[in-house]
């Protein structure tokens, strides 16, 4: 809920920060403090601020818990933990099966850092005449999404 959107600062960029949080609202009751000459004015108006802040992020997490998001987060949790076990089950068995490197690869094209995707599915796609099965459709569907994302 963002109540006046006139009333926010506009920075340098001409953005207008519509949520400001704490190190922003710091941020400008420093910057006011030093400005205005009524001091007992700028105390007031971010006294009020931050109450609204307080609020706001009380309002939040309310919300985030009747929702459930902390649930979910845990769940999220728990995927990526799996996931990385499993990585690591078949990161054991990268020398003696071109399958688990298959598995490997798809893994780091999905989750991994995109600025070495090419290597990954340049490699996948230097292996996956050796691959078979569902690992085999896997790396087809990782290879024709990466194409498509080139």
């Amino acid at each position: 809920m963002v109540d006046d959107l006139a009333s926010r600062p506009v920075d340098a960029f001409g953005f207008i920060n519509a949520r400001p949080g704490p190190h922003d609202l710091c941020k400008e009751f420093i910057s006011a403090f030093a400005l205005e000459e009524k001091k007992i004015d700028v105390l007031e108006k971010y006294a009020r601020v931050f109450a609204e802040f307080v609020d706001r992020r009380r309002q939040q997490d309310a919300e985030w818990k009747r929702v459930g998001v902390d649930v979910l987060n845990k769940q999220c949790d728990a995927a990526a933990n799996a996931v990385c076990d499993v990585e690591g089950e078949f990161e054991k068995h990268l020398g003696q099966s071109v399958l688990a490197v298959g598995v490997v690869l798809m893994i780091a094209i999905k989750n991994g850092p995109e600025e070495i995707d090419g290597l990954n599915l340049a490699s996948l796609a230097a292996i996956r005449p050796q691959l078979t099965g569902a690992i085999a459709e896997a790396a087809d569907r990782a290879l024709a999404q990466g194409e498509e994302a080139a």
